[in-house]
């Protein structure tokens, strides 16, 4: 599967929610990332961080999904960044405990 299309879709859902709030949404990649993996649990994932990217940014704030291949590496990366107040260090270990279970590889 191409992780760059499941992010575009994503990103598609969420603008609307995203304008409503003023905020800007913006997807960057570096072409296709095929790996390995369930895309609707990937897609379910993207989307929870990018909900939550909409709901805990500030008003006109802004929000970026990045998609990264390197093929060098052999490695994908996927990065949502937003300049909302961020997670409290003490909660930043639960919030990954679902997604430590499950990995995806590069194809």
């Amino acid at each position: 599967m191409d992780l760059a299309a499941v992010a575009a879709a994503a990103v598609e859902f969420y603008q609307p929610a995203a304008e409503l709030r003023g905020s800007s949404l913006t997807l960057e990649s570096t072409g296709p990332a095929p790996i390995r993996g369930d895309p609707v649990l990937l897609a379910q994932a993207l989307g929870n961080l990018i909900d939550n990217a909409v709901k805990y940014t500030p008003d006109e704030g802004t929000i970026a999904v990045a998609v990264r291949s390197a093929a060098d590496a052999g490695a994908v990366e996927i990065v949502v960044s937003d300049s909302g107040p961020g997670i409290p260090e003490g909660e930043k270990p639960k919030a990954v405990e679902p997604l430590l279970s499950r990995r995806c590889e590069p194809l």
